[in-house]
């Protein structure tokens, strides 16, 4: 890949500083890492038939040779992926964009191009987050659509670690160009991202009230007078009295859990059952406060 080692030498010898090791690279190799620039991983059928199906048959350079390259190194697991080093990757990406393009959200159609078909790629190979990740450049209202098919299932299963990987696909479109505080998404996509991460974290802090409720069988009065607050005009609080163990935190934590974060309603939960220093509060209310900030700073 390097021709002559005195090139180098020359361009040290000069004082010019080498930051960008590409051009020792012909430019048939600059090309096919500039393709594999677009994945967060490579293996061998992704390669053939998605990332350099489009080049002419003289100008494709082997996958054998490019993944020996000292850019990419080896994943354990089957299907012998690789990975490319995260600088060199973010400075390729960046090259798909053109000096006269009007803004990084603007997405080049060669990229649209070979991001849709690396959807329909991922989509065929049942992954559909690495799917959702290619969408986001391919086709924005595809990726809204799958996003939110994949969020539906995340709630209904309370699938924590699914809605982690939502969130985390977002925040990867955010951070993978050499430029400092760019990002790829568009303005709606970033209000998407800012949802998923909110809506992700309200079900991480109710986590245990969801699991402690999931064989909770709603009495009917309670479920009654519940409805009978939310839909009055003139009642805005309900109190509900009765002896220990009667299920009064459970019917709450349900509520919370199962009625109000499905629908996305805004709440504070604040659990008085574990109060530090319980009898020092008896005497001095005030350090109650200690436990509502600490609940509330959380949330």
């Amino acid at each position: 890949m390097l021709e002559n080692i005195q090139e180098l030498l020359q361009k040290v010898d000069s004082g010019e500083v080498v930051t960008n090791m590409l051009w020792v690279y012909s430019n048939e190799e600059q090309e096919a890492l500039r393709r594999c620039s677009l994945v967060r991983t490579v293996d061998e059928n992704l390669y053939t038939n998605v990332l350099a199906a489009t080049q002419a048959a003289d100008e494709r350079i082997p996958y054998s040779k490019i993944v020996t390259s000292s850019l990419f190194r080896p994943l354990p697991g089957k299907g012998k992926r690789s990975q490319f080093n995260a600088n060199m990757r973010n400075i390729l990406l960046e090259q798909w964009w053109q000096d006269d393009s009007p803004s990084w959200q603007t997405i080049p159609e060669e990229l649209k191009a070979l991001s849709l078909a690396l959807a329909e790629t991922f989509a065929q190979r049942g992954m559909p987050v690495e799917q959702l990740y290619h969408l986001l450049l391919g086709d924005r209202e595809l990726a809204a659509a799958l996003c939110a098919e994949l969020r539906r299932q995340a709630e209904e299963n309370y699938d924590l670690s699914l809605y982690l990987e939502l969130v985390r696909v977002f925040d990867a479109r955010t951070n993978e160009l050499q430029e400092p505080g760019v990002s790829l998404l568009s303005p709606a996509q970033e209000r998407l991202r800012q949802e998923l991460r909110r809506d992700y974290e309200s079900r991480v802090l109710l986590r245990k009230a969801w699991y402690a409720t999931e064989n909770y069988l709603q009495r009917e009065n309670l479920a009654r007078i519940f409805q009978d607050l939310v839909t009055s005009q003139e009642q805005w609080v309900l109190q509900i009295y009765a002896t220990g163990g009667m299920g009064k935190t459970t019917f709450l934590r349900n509520l919370a859990a199962r009625e109000c974060l499905p629908e996305h309603v805004p709440i504070a939960f604040i659990d008085f059952d574990y109060v530090e220093q319980l009898g020092q509060a008896a005497d001095q209310p005030a350090l109650l406060l200690i436990s509502i900030a600490r609940q509330l700073n959380v949330q």
